[in-house]
């Protein structure tokens, strides 16, 4: 029987207050600076946000087998604070990432493994998996991108970091097929609106989780 499949974008982002404000004012400055920010971290909303699912989640007895997450921090973070209590093991692929487009690079660009245990401890704990992170060898899906200059006054410099080289469009089918031969009875996907739009055809608030079936 295929899993039980839920969805969540993560908690609002250092960078997406800034991009609704650029947008919303038509303002190339505040879009830029919202684009340039790499790898961005949850605010404090983002945390309340995360905090707040948790809680729900928590108070209806909800609990899953796995959590798949990017390894965007943005994600991680969520997963830890939404999933901790209600989530047996933790897996991080970056299958499921944005491409790190010229408009968009720096906050679709993330760090290396090393980089991401030093930031979070708690990826050390042996209930999260970051096997699925391939750096090197045969079909490399985190590698080392090139610095990007903008190449129109509302987007974001990137300095070199870590992207997934295949384009979202190809990543989607395979995605949603391992997704759907999981094991596990019950999944939490915690992933980026983007993404979610081409997975799903549904445009998701932050922390908001929602049941889907693949086709």
């Amino acid at each position: 029987m295929p899993a039980q499949l839920f969805f969540v974008r993560h908690g609002e982002a250092e960078h997406n207050p800034l991009i609704v404000k650029g947008k919303a004012e038509a303002n190339d400055a505040v879009l830029a600076e919202g684009r340039s920010i790499l790898n961005p971290r949850l605010t404090d909303m983002g945390k309340e946000q995360a905090a707040g699912l948790a809680t729900q989640l928590k108070a209806s007895g909800a609990s899953f087998d796995l959590c798949v997450t990017t390894p965007l921090f943005r994600a991680i973070e969520t997963s830890h604070i939404a999933f901790s209590d209600v989530a047996k093991r933790f897996v991080v692929t970056p299958e499921a990432v944005e491409t790190a487009d010229l408009k968009l690079a720096a906050p679709q660009r993330g760090h290396s493994v090393k980089q991401m245990k030093e930031t979070f401890s708690f990826l050390n704990d042996a209930s999260w998996d970051l096997s699925l992170i391939r750096e090197e060898g045969e079909h490399t899906n985190w590698v080392l991108g090139e610095a990007i200059e903008p190449t129109e006054p509302s987007g974001g410099r990137c300095p070199p970091a870590y992207i997934n080289p295949v384009e979202v469009t190809e990543r989607i089918q395979p995605l949603a097929a391992w997704l759907k031969a999981l094991p596990d009875e019950r999944v939490v996907v915690v992933g980026h609106s983007g993404v979610f739009d081409k997975l799903l055809g549904l445009q998701m608030k932050n922390c908001e989780l929602v049941e889907h079936v693949l086709k």
